[in-house]
């Protein structure tokens, strides 16, 4: 996925992947990659919180702050999102997460700066992507 935000564009509200790419046995990864100079609190970097990855997937439901989110996604619930952190990232700085680390996104606050970055998920090809029937193409890496 390409993410080309804008100043002024609202962010994602904080969600697990495997909310939106169930797959079994649980495989995925995440590589979230920094296409700008400089990705920070200003342009609304990513925020994570650390060690929920081992909660397990928790409910999504309605995003609650529609000025600093997209409306269209998810938001999970049941947990402190106060916790997170922000990633800044330079260009070429990837981070790796797992499927159902929370994490999130703000709104882009700069007046001149965008906030593009490439994510790709991986998933071990013994696994099977469910309900997606458009990610279910599976393609050899070498």
């Amino acid at each position: 996925m390409y993410f080309y935000k804008e100043p002024g564009s609202p962010g994602q509200a904080s969600h697990q992947d495997y909310y939106y790419i169930e797959n079994d046995p649980m495989t995925m990864i995440a590589a979230w990659t920094a296409m700008e100079d400089l990705i920070d609190e200003e342009t609304g970097c990513l925020w994570v919180m650390p060690g929920t990855h081992k909660l397990g997937l928790l409910p999504h439901g309605a995003v609650k702050d529609i000025e600093e989110h997209e409306a269209w996604t998810d938001e999970t619930e049941g947990v402190d999102t106060s916790r997170q952190i922000p990633i800044v990232m330079k260009k070429g700085d990837i981070l790796f997460f797992s499927e159902l680390l929370i994490h999130s996104s703000r709104k882009n606050r700069s007046k001149d700066r965008w906030r593009r970055s490439y994510v790709c998920h991986y998933i071990r090809e013994d696994s099977n992507v469910l309900h997606r029937e458009d990610l279910r193409q599976k393609y050899p890496l070498y």
